[in-house]
């Protein structure tokens, strides 16, 4: 059998520098609602449309990270394979994005490479391909640290709606559909429904709701710790969920 083919990538990583970020939880029930009062209240951004965004994460065969999510909310690290869709046509983006980021506290850097037109070959996967298994180890060469034997572990796939808040430039994101559509097959099936929760994400300096979206509140979004990732995981595992 041949070696899987290396991806084409960017010629180096990007990213490292610091981030921010707050995060506010509703009932999936509520997300009309609340995406009209974003839609009046903030602008569309215009760069990037609705997309399913899908996230394969990698972990150790022991599970390292999950173990240090549950343990830590200071040090954490996820490594993850990322692509984007279109909900409309189901049309896979062409590129994928292999990512790192790096928690220390309520700081985030996060490092990625470009994978150029390999998204529609990588999504459609076994998550026991040598191709998938393999990526880790060879994209570390040239860029963050990684433990060693990181493998497949789950997908998660949710709708994202994108906005910006003129007058202060903020990112503000709008997350639904919150699904787990596949995972390794050493952990058994996943569950068929999406999760009951959906996200609203504010990516910079605010920590609480800017004034124009304080009547969120009434819709029942509150600020507080949520990982999609966390949250799948312990389902999958069967553990009650701290996240």
């Amino acid at each position: 059998m041949s070696p899987p083919t290396r991806p084409s990538t960017d010629s180096a990583w990007g990213g490292g520098g610091e981030s921010h970020e707050a995060k506010f939880t509703l009932l999936a029930s509520a997300v009309p609602n609340v995406m009209a009062l974003m839609q009046e209240r903030l602008s569309e951004d215009g760069a990037f449309p609705t997309a399913r965004i899908s996230s394969l994460y990698y972990d150790t065969p022991d599970l390292r990270f999950v173990a240090d999510k549950r343990n830590s909310d200071y040090l954490k690290q996820k490594v993850r394979l990322r692509w984007y869709g279109n909900p409309d046509t189901g049309v896979t983006d062409p590129d994928a994005f292999f990512e790192v980021k790096n928690k220390n506290g309520a700081i985030r850097r996060k490092f990625r490479v470009a994978l150029r037109g390999e998204a529609p070959h990588l999504a459609a996967l076994d998550l026991t391909s040598a191709e998938l298994v393999s990526l880790p180890a060879r994209l570390a060469e040239d860029g963050p640290a990684l433990p060693v034997g990181l493998e497949p572990f789950l997908v998660v796939s949710y709708l994202r709606k994108r906005f910006v808040l003129e007058r202060t430039q903020t990112r503000i994101s709008l997350d639904w559909d919150i699904r787990m559509p596949r995972s390794h097959p050493r952990f058994g099936p996943v569950p068929g429904r999406p999760l009951d929760t959906a996200v609203v994400e504010l990516k910079g300096d605010l920590r609480v709701l800017p004034p124009e979206l304080q009547e969120l509140s009434a819709l029942g979004v509150r600020l507080g710790s949520f990982s999609k990732y966390g949250q799948w995981a312990d389902r999958l595992l069967g553990a009650t969920s701290a996240w």
